[in-house]
């Protein structure tokens, strides 16, 4: 049998070849991915604070998310040269002083714990569903990882997502309003409990710049250069938080709607049967049309479009939900 898991679907729906490239030839760049770090270290200091009835202790959180980051960092320090590698150091820690940042404005934004009664749950092997004959699948089950399940006043359960992102609140939350990632997890989760919805919580990463103090230099002297201190750059995003704490963190809410995951699981079906009759016949997946974003070019470009493969490693994931796809 063979896993898929939400993540994957949507990755393939994106584009295939970035698929077959991540999930099936365990193919992953060589490079710094602040995006991925920055999230790793996010999660990891917000599960913190839902693990605890009195929303957790800030430095605790804040050790979590620096584990979960140098964790990542780890990774590449085993592919990178010494030289390379100090440089994605300095780097990871401006991260790492956002990160900061971002822990502190969201316990200042959302002060009160959700009741969690699970974090970082697996939502267990199940096949998948023939949204025609309602038979279940005999090459591919679906698997996955969800941030946590809280329970409402009335003792309906709500599924709970986490996103960080670099675009606008009202784009990431059109993103994901019509992403049928969401909808595959409620799919999932939904055949055991009565889910009310997903509660997915967006957080904007600090667009605050690093700075550097430059002195005034004296005649035939060399000018001095002097780093902002970490410590200040991550007070100088945590106050940009506060300033205008709507346009950095929001709540967004999407009821169980049965119709959208009939057509979530719809999706999923086509996906597994293209990717079934990809193995079957060896043709190689298409390219897709999300080459670039408002993030940038793809991560695998090069790769794809020129046969570059002197920055790519093989047989380490990029993310731990594509762990449960071998």
């Amino acid at each position: 049998m063979r896993t898929l898991t939400p993540s994957a679907i949507a990755a393939y729906v994106s584009c295939p070849y970035r698929y077959q490239l991540s999930y099936l030839h365990k193919i992953s760049p060589i490079r710094y991915s602040p995006a991925l770090v920055i999230g790793r270290g996010l999660h990891a200091g917000i599960e913190v604070f839902h693990k605890s009835k009195q929303f957790g202790p800030l430095p605790s959180a804040m050790l979590a998310a620096r584990e979960a980051m140098k964790q990542e960092l780890l990774k590449l320090k085993k592919v990178m040269d010494a030289d390379e590698f100090m440089e994605v150091y300095t780097q990871a820690q401006r991260g790492r002083a956002k990160v900061c940042a971002m822990l502190r404005a969201y316990r200042e934004v959302y002060p009160h714990s959700l009741n969690m009664i699970e974090t970082e749950g697996r939502l267990g092997v199940m096949p998948l569903v023939n949204p025609a004959t309602h038979k279940d699948s005999r090459t591919f089950h679906m698997d996955g990882i969800f941030d946590g399940v809280y329970r409402l006043d009335s003792n309906a359960l709500m599924l709970y997502e986490l996103k960080s992102t670099s675009d606008s609140l009202r784009e990431a939350s059109l993103v994901l309003s019509q992403s049928i990632q969401p909808q595959l997890y409620l799919s999932r989760l939904a055949s055991a409990n009565p889910f009310a919805g997903i509660c997915i919580d967006i957080v904007k990463k600090p667009i605050a710049p690093f700075k550097k103090a430059v002195s005034r230099a004296k005649k035939k002297k060399p000018v001095e250069v002097i780093a902002e201190p970490l410590d200040d750059y991550e007070e100088r995003c945590f106050k940009a938080y506060m300033k205008r704490p709507e346009h950095f963190f929001k709540r967004v809410v999407l009821p169980n709607d049965p119709q959208r995951i009939r057509e979530a699981q719809a999706v999923a079906w086509r996906v597994a049967q293209e990717i079934r009759d990809s193995d079957r016949y060896g043709y190689l997946a298409a390219r897709g049309h999300n080459c670039k974003t408002t993030h940038g070019w793809c991560d695998y470009r090069a790769l794809c479009w020129f046969n570059q493969t002197e920055n790519y490693q093989h047989g380490e994931y990029a993310h731990n939900e594509l762990e449960l796809a071998e």
